[in-house]
């Protein structure tokens, strides 16, 4: 005769989207806004991302700055609404750019067995990544170039 356990309950509260995804923007300067992640972009999380970036983008800023260098999990659809973004901010206009702040293995992982990689200009750290947007935007030269592996 075979006895039955019962599921013990857990005592941790289920994640939510609220609890595995934070976004948040900031503008550093005029022009540039910082878009920083943390937590999980993934299936579950990449429409708040959209959402989110689509209301930061209002703000008119010719250079974003996304800061992966707290993601704890990059996935595929993830990925895709990073290049998603990227679309939308430089059809924003001609001089915009969109930076990307990896650095992270999960980041730097994913961008490279996609092929990926090259489709951004990335950058290993922030400040790096807004060194860059500030001297691009106080020229007027939205792109000065990636650093990559800076």
């Amino acid at each position: 005769m075979s006895h039955l356990i019962a599921p013990t309950k857990s005592k941790q509260p289920i994640p939510t989207k609220s609890t595995i995804f934070g976004f948040a923007a900031s503008q550093p300067w005029p022009g540039v806004t910082l878009c920083s992640i943390s937590g999980a972009l993934d299936a579950c999380t990449a429409d708040e991302f959209r959402s989110s970036l689509l209301e930061a983008l209002d703000a008119g800023p010719r250079t974003v700055v996304v800061d992966l260098s707290r993601i704890e999990f990059l996935g595929v659809a993830g990925l895709q609404a990073l290049l998603q973004a990227q679309t939308w901010t430089e059809n924003r206009a001609a001089s915009s750019r969109f930076r990307l702040v990896a650095g992270v293995r999960c980041v730097d992982r994913l961008l490279e067995i996609s092929g990926h990689r090259s489709s951004f200009d990335t950058y290993q750290n922030l400040d790096a990544a807004l060194h860059d947007a500030a001297t691009a935007t106080a020229t007027g030269d939205g792109n000065v170039g990636s650093t990559l592996g800076a």
